[in-house]
């Protein structure tokens, strides 16, 4: 009975709270591998830096994946447009009364450049609740610096990766498998 109790309160939790998600890729290598499982809390209240569960279906009407785990690397803000661009390998933000700065991506490898994939895309605007968004594979990576996929709006992220989901990915797993197992049964 405290079995049949214990696994039910984790498949609520799981449904209404959390988000587990399945990696699919490489696209967040070195930080996530394809195979990983992470909870995601539901939330669209995102900051810079984190990694979120963007809902690739609404992309702008163009399509793409059911989910993207990426990185945010810049929101737009209220009364103010944010800049994104990227040149000579490095990324800057900054608004238009600024002066652009290179971000700092202490959760990369040392080494790592970032390019734009298109010719034309180098510079990004963002208006409020918009988000440039980046895999931290940047070299295999489907993102913001393609057209199709471009930037997306808050209203898209559907879960926010915490710190600590990084190195509960056991129990994420679990909770994964064991959701599936009893999902199957009924």
């Amino acid at each position: 009975c405290v079995v049949v109790l214990l696994m039910t309160a984790l498949i609520v939790v799981n449904k209404f709270v959390f988000l587990n998600i399945y990696v699919d890729g490489q696209s967040m290598a070195p930080t996530l591998s394809s195979g990983d499982v992470l909870f995601s809390v539901k939330s669209n209240d995102v900051e810079v830096g984190d990694i979120v569960v963007i809902d690739g279906e609404k992309e702008n009407g163009k399509g793409g994946y059911d989910l993207l785990i990426k990185r945010v690397i810049a929101i737009g803000k209220k009364d103010k447009t944010v800049i994104v661009e990227i040149k000579d390998g490095k990324v800057y933000v900054g608004d238009s009364s600024e002066t652009l700065a290179e971000i700092k991506e202490d959760y990369l490898p040392k080494g790592t450049t970032t390019y734009p994939i298109e010719q034309n895309n180098f510079h990004w605007e963002l208006k409020e609740g918009e988000i440039f968004y980046l895999g931290d594979n940047r070299a295999h990576s489907s993102d913001s610096r393609y057209s199709n996929y471009d930037l997306c709006e808050k209203s898209q992220v559907v879960g926010v990766v915490p710190k600590w989901a990084l190195s509960m990915r056991w129990l994420s797993g679990f909770m994964y498998k064991t959701g599936q197992f009893f999902s199957n049964l009924f």
